[in-house]
Order: structure tokens, then sequence, then C-alpha cells
């Protein structure tokens, strides 16, 4: 995988999903009629776009397992967007399930008495603040625009980028 770049990666992703998503375009056929939804729909997939070439940067330079375990901060991060965005609430287990995530996180990163944050390990954190933001965008834009239209439209919109 070191011969191909991390864009062509993206790219490659983007065009699977948005083909395999085309028989699903008319059956449940729906778009925003708002600004605001059309903007976060052209913000989310360029987000989503820099998450993922983030995340095979992260792949290239640190082990598969430190970037899984380093980008569970997505669950952190959406979790705490959520209940700023959304009014949600977390209690007891919740709350401990978050603070174990970030603690995991930390964990990894910990080396001789203190934590270090390498290049791969900054990109996996890029990933997962990125990913965590991607939750709460996408769960505004698919209150106007259908899922299946959605899908196509995010993946045109990272082809175009990449």
């Amino acid at each position: 995988m070191e011969k191909y770049s991390s864009s062509t990666m993206v790219l490659s992703y983007s065009l699977i999903g948005m083909v395999a998503a085309l028989p699903l375009l008319l059956y449940e056929f729906g778009i925003p009629s708002t600004t605001y939804h059309w903007a976060l729909s052209i913000i989310s997939p360029i987000l989503f776009g820099l998450s993922a070439f983030f995340s095979y940067k992260a792949y290239k330079l640190v082990d598969a397992s430190v970037v899984g375990l380093v980008s569970r901060v997505n669950i952190v991060v959406s979790a705490i967007l959520g209940m700023i965005f959304f009014n949600e609430v977390l209690q007891g287990v919740g709350l401990l399930g978050l603070a174990l995530v970030l603690i995991g996180s930390l964990v990894i990163m910990y080396e001789g008495k203190r934590i270090r944050l390498v290049k791969g390990v900054g990109y996996a954190l890029l990933m997962g603040a990125i990913y965590g933001l991607l939750v709460v965008i996408d769960k505004v834009v698919i209150e106007q625009f259908s899922p299946f239209n959605y899908v196509i439209f995010k993946n045109l919109i990272m082809l175009f980028m990449f």
C-alpha cells in the first residue's frame, strides 16, 4: 500500500461508495430546502475526505492498533458535541465509557512518564476529532437530505476534492 498516495485511497473509496449507492438514488428522493443544510452538506464531505486522508497518513506512520485506539476520540468528541448542540444527556455508564475511551487513548500515547505525541498519532487524533464532528453535522444534514441521496452527494464532493 505504500506505493499509493492517501489521496488515491480516498478517491477510490469515494468512487466505490458513489457507484454502490446509485441504484438507491430514486428510492427515497430528498434534498435540503435551506441554505444552512446545503452548506453543511458541502462542509461534511470536505471534512470527511480530510479525515480519511489523515487516517491513511496515520496508518502509514504507526501501527493499526494504535490508530484504532487513538481515533476512538471520535466517540468523546461526538458525545460532547451532542450534549452541547442537541441537549443530549449522558449519565453513569455513558460517562464512565467516555472516560475509559479517553483514558485508553491517552495510555496509548504514554511513553516514559509523559504523553508523547508522534506524527502518526497526531494524524489519528485529527481523524478522530473530525469524525466526531461529522456525526453531529450529518445528524443535522439528514434532517432534510435523503440518506441515499446524501451518500451519493457526499461521495461526489469528495471525488471533486481528490
